[in-house]
């Protein structure tokens, strides 16, 4: 099977629906029950002191989320348009967002509690 790659805007101009922010939306707050099952009920509040790597974050809606429940969140995705919306629609101080291949990170070993 060859592999095609897209370029840093391709996706979210062939997938719209990255921009819906209800799905999107509780995506991220199943993920964070699923987060918060992991850790036990004395420990829960534990979750704002925790930072957090959103990979593949698309248009933000999932890490925006994160962050009313995470000290920090960081969201990275490939797609230029979608880092762009991101940027522009979700401006909080534990939030911040980067375009890049996901792949190639060059965060240190251990820098986030969860990806």
């Amino acid at each position: 099977m060859k592999r095609t790659s897209l370029s840093t805007s391709e996706y979210s101009a062939a997938h719209p629906s990255i921009f819906k922010a209800a799905a999107k939306q509780r995506i991220a707050n199943q993920a964070i029950r699923v987060i918060e099952s992991f850790i036990s009920k004395k420990r829960r509040h534990a979750l704002a002191g925790l930072s957090c790597l959103d990979i593949g974050c698309g248009a933000g809606i999932t890490s925006r989320q994160f962050s009313n429940v995470f000290a920090s969140v960081t969201g990275i995705d490939i797609d230029r348009t979608a880092i762009t919306f991101a940027k522009r629609s979700f401006q909080k101080k534990n939030l911040r967002f980067i375009q890049d291949d996901a792949t190639k990170l060059l965060f240190p070993n251990n820098h986030f509690d969860v990806i």
